[in-house]
């Protein structure tokens, strides 16, 4: 396994204070306003691609996965590797690793090429 960095860490073991109500609370708050942005804000259809910059545990990632149909994608970028490895592994599990693309990199130094994406 590899060693998690310290803002890998932060998100995703102790956020929340080691309190699961309010990691419960916090988690579904977030869930509203990002179903709020996806359903609302942004138009996204089938076939879409979407590049979720500082990718983070994926929430957003994964919940655009949901509403742009089999043929969407989703590409989770972030500086993190720890935090990549977590996303890959979410995906693996719900059997969705071949909608999803992960790029180890900082905002700005995304390019519009995705000869730096990587899905292993």
């Amino acid at each position: 396994m590899v060693e998690q960095d310290r803002w890998a860490r932060w998100l995703l073991e102790s956020r929340f204070g080691g309190d699961p109500k309010y990691a419960k609370e916090y988690l579904d708050k977030l869930r509203e306003v990002r179903d709020g942005v996806l359903n609302h804000r942004l138009k996204l259809g089938d076939g879409a691609v979407l590049l979720d910059v500082g990718a983070g545990d994926g929430l957003i990632g994964f919940g655009a996965l949901d509403r742009i149909g089999p043929t969407g994608r989703v590409i989770f970028s972030d500086v993190s590797r720890s935090l990549l490895d977590h996303c890959r592994s979410l995906a693996a599990e719900s059997a969705m690793s071949e909608r999803c693309e992960f790029v180890e990199a900082r905002a700005e130094d995304l390019r519009r090429s995705r000869t730096t994406a990587s899905t292993q």
